[in-house]
């Protein structure tokens, strides 16, 4: 899903390359849903702002996780050194370029966590704690993102928002969340509900879109 720059007139968005089609069978996305946003959604701004936007509407129930929060921290810094070193040219002080680099993507993590802190939902301590036991018994790749879809159970999300294919298959589901591509659930929302998206986009204007994860440095 493309985010429109200056057209507030634009057609409601069609699905990005690569991205799957809707499951057949399956509940389609509505206006009031609760949607669970796992780290690898809340980083490409495509999903991220329009999921911030209506969730200010109440378009949508929007719920993330300290979890996530931390893995967008850990991600980010990560990437933003790996990016520094990949720069670096003979003779430059990597210590002082990469700790400037650090620096510099925290500001913005800061910024951006704020912001989502204002906007989207944790789930309470205790159904967390009950979720995490819950889960233990989901078979996933990766012991990493149990706490993901912990998070997802613990607030009945319909939907968990994620383009980890073989954590989280789309179309798959679990305890009644069903997962499903970040792309695939705004478009198919969107299409169904064009008003919806019409307010979306002309509320795209008062967020910083320049807001990124990844500033150059």
């Amino acid at each position: 899903m493309s985010i429109p720059d200056d057209d507030p007139s634009a057609a409601p968005p069609s699905l990005a390359a690569g991205s799957p089609a809707a499951p057949q069978g399956q509940s389609r996305p509505q206006i009031g849903a609760s949607v669970f946003v796992d780290t690898s959604a809340a980083f490409e701004r495509h999903y991220r702002l329009p999921l911030i936007i209506s969730a200010r509407l109440d378009l949508l129930n929007v719920y993330w996780s300290p979890y996530v929060a931390g893995e967008i921290a850990r991600v980010a810094t990560r990437e933003a050194t790996l990016a520094t070193l990949r720069r670096l040219s003979a003779g430059q002080d990597a210590v002082s370029r990469v700790t400037e680099s650090v620096q510099n993507v925290r500001r913005t993590i800061d910024a951006v966590v704020e912001l989502l802190e204002r906007c989207w939902s944790c789930p309470p301590a205790d159904r967390l704690a009950d979720a995490t036991r819950q889960v233990v018994a989901a078979a996933l790749p990766d012991e990493n993102d149990r706490p993901i879809l912990a998070g997802a159970v613990a607030t009945e999300a319909a939907f968990l928002l994620s383009r980890d294919k073989e954590a989280f298959p789309h179309g798959r589901n679990f305890g009644g969340v069903a997962f499903w591509h970040p792309d695939t659930f705004l478009t198919t929302l969107f299409e169904d509900n064009p008003d919806a998206y019409q307010v979306v986009v002309d509320e795209l204007r008062f967020v910083p879109l320049e807001a990124s994860l990844f500033p150059r440095t």
